[in-house]
């Protein structure tokens, strides 16, 4: 099954109260709307990889979840911003359960616009991008809100957002069609500062997780996606860093014990070179 993706923009109002430029784009932090490219998405579509059943006389019913932080990449040389969704298909005779809680702040203010996903370490995992899954992920409407629906299991709960500390919940366990209520909350933290150019021999883009210890392992506080030739920054709580970057094919990069000072600019340049043996 493939997704095709629609060229009009509907009739409605976007966040900040505007009419819709495009049929897809992204907003940024200075209001500017660029429209999403999104590869062969009018013509062929995007494909989904997961078989599912259609049976005789029944309803078949799917949840398609994709992560939008990990699907927007920004293209280094032309300078568009590109949609690449990895989207998951979940039967709903699926076992699964639902995370979901509010995000406050120090004073018990709301906080919106936080990322909170549930995570599996795998310490066993050959390839280092692999190690930390990102297993379901969402962001906090404006009454910090979230609900993450995520297969039967034991996972980590990471909240984050940027000017705060990230918080950590090890081994919660989400049991099969329960609901499990999971309130959070964020203080301010000492922030510095990541950045840097990325180059992925032969074209292409890159995921770069940016990982902390934690929950017997390691945790993810932070994954961005950036294209070849691209620049990243982020803004990041002080400490100790892990930076793993994996492009399709290629080898995936580890920087480890990168750090992070606050009120400074840590610069690490990543490169991708070496293709997949």
């Amino acid at each position: 099954m493939r997704l095709i993706i629609g060229s009009e923009p509907d009739d409605g109002l976007n966040i900040l109260g505007n009419p819709h430029p495009h049929a897809n784009y992204v907003i940024l932090p200075s209001n500017a709307t660029p429209q999403l490219f999104v590869p062969s998405g009018m013509q062929t579509g995007i494909k989904l990889v997961k078989g599912f059943t259609i049976n005789e006389n029944e309803v078949t019913e799917l949840i398609l979840d994709f992560d939008a932080a990990r699907s927007v990449v920004k293209a280094g040389n032309s300078g568009r911003w590109i949609l690449k969704p990895t989207i998951k298909v979940i039967g709903t005779e699926v076992l699964s359960s639902i995370i979901q809680g509010t995000v406050t702040d120090e004073n018990g203010e709301p906080l919106p616009g936080v990322s909170v996903s549930a995570q599996v370490y795998d310490a066993t995992a050959a390839d280092p991008a692999n190690k930390v899954l990102n297993e379901g992920s969402t962001v906090t409407d404006e009454s910090g809100w979230f609900n993450i629906r995520v297969l039967a299991g034991t996972y980590n709960v990471v909240a984050y957002r940027e000017t705060y500390n990230y918080a950590t919940f090890c081994g919660v366990d989400a049991v099969a069609g329960a609901i499990l209520p999971l309130d959070i909350e964020l203080t301010p933290s000492d922030d510095g500062t990541m950045t840097g150019t990325v180059t992925v021999e032969g074209g292409g883009s890159a995921v770069i997780s940016l990982r902390a210890d934690g929950c017997s392992g390691q945790i993810e506080v932070k994954s961005i996606s950036v294209d070849n030739g691209g620049n990243y920054t982020q803004i990041l709580p002080a400490g100790s860093y892990d930076v793993v970057a994996s492009s399709e094919g290629k080898v995936t990069a580890v920087y480890s014990d990168v750090e992070v000072m606050g009120g400074d600019t840590t610069t690490l340049d990543i490169d991708i070179l070496m293709p997949m043996p």
